[in-house]
């Protein structure tokens, strides 16, 4: 376990464990857990992922929103590393929602024993509605994986490998990440850029079907098309619980930037009926610098 231990630290960049035992991934935000009932790689990632999601989903350490973004990002990739996953921030917050404060030690072990399969997770967190980000992506290169399969069951990566056969072209292999090696040579390689693991994507063997989860998501999409096209449907800039960026006026003139948290859906209405996004509101702080910049210099 000493050893395990040692890895996840040299992941962590500035990490130590204290006098008390517990192990700190972060000084900064008070990131830590406690070691001393694991006995095993699995105990210690139920203990990242049940008590540490927290921070690095919506930790807030600092008084800047990039800087804080910049903390988050750091501990994420840091979790990576040692877990060898892609998770990005979208992610860690599901992560937190159903597994943060082993609010459910069940789920969390089959999480981890799927090999961090996200589709548990968003699956338990909407009821088995397969519409989350992640699950879309693998959906769509699933899809554009039988699309390029031939008569023979041929693929994409089948295709240009047999293309290339004889020049310096990295085969492609179905995976992901990094060091990937051609099975038979065991030369380098590259990833399919089609490869995922949420859905099956041989014919022969049946693995289908989840063409039925695409027909659905297609009359979902229909039916929004259909509101589009009469008016009904209103794209919104942001949603409930996002920041925007306010001039903060001075004798009718901006002279500071407010941060401000959208807080009902008609605030958000009133933004876009009043036409003040883009001119006095801001999705971001670099537009609203950039827009202050702006009216400061064609004063002078």
């Amino acid at each position: 376990m000493t050893d395990e231990i040692f890895g996840l630290m040299e992941c962590f960049p500035g990490s130590y464990i204290n006098r008390f035992g517990k192990i700190i991934l972060s000084e900064k935000g008070n990131v830590y857990f406690t070691a001393k009932n694991c006995t095993d790689k699995e105990d210690i990632i139920c203990k990242l992922l049940e008590h540490c999601s927290r921070s690095m989903a919506k930790g807030e350490p600092y008084s800047s929103p990039k800087r804080n973004n910049e903390w988050r990002e750091q501990l994420i990739s840091s979790l990576n590393r040692y877990l060898g996953t892609n998770f990005d921030q979208e992610d860690m917050y599901w992560i937190y929602d159903q597994l943060g404060n082993s609010v459910n030690h069940k789920l969390t072990l089959r999480f981890i024993r799927s090999d961090f399969n996200m589709a548990i997770i968003y699956q338990e967190a909407r009821g088995g509605r397969m519409m989350e980000k992640i699950i879309l992506d693998d959906m769509i290169k699933a899809l554009k994986c039988v699309a390029s399969q031939d008569a023979n069951g041929d693929c994409y990566a089948d295709h240009e490998n047999f293309m290339h056969m004889k020049d310096e072209h990295k085969r492609i292999v179905c995976g992901t990440g990094e060091d990937l090696r051609d099975y038979i040579s065991g030369k380098e390689a590259v990833g399919c850029p089609y490869h995922q693991k949420t859905y099956g994507t041989c014919c022969e063997d049946g693995e289908l079907y989840w063409l039925k989860d695409v027909a659905e998501l297609l009359e979902e999409l229909k039916s929004y098309k259909d509101l589009e096209e009469h008016g009904l449907l209103v794209r919104l800039p942001c949603k409930v619980g996002d920041t925007v960026y306010k001039f903060w006026y001075y004798d009718r003139s901006p002279y500071k930037i407010q941060q401000h948290v959208t807080r009902t859906l008609s605030e958000i209405c009133e933004l876009i009926e009043s036409k003040k996004l883009g001119k006095s509101v801001f999705l971001t702080r670099e537009e609203a610098e950039k827009k202050l910049e702006e009216i400061q210099n064609d004063k002078t």
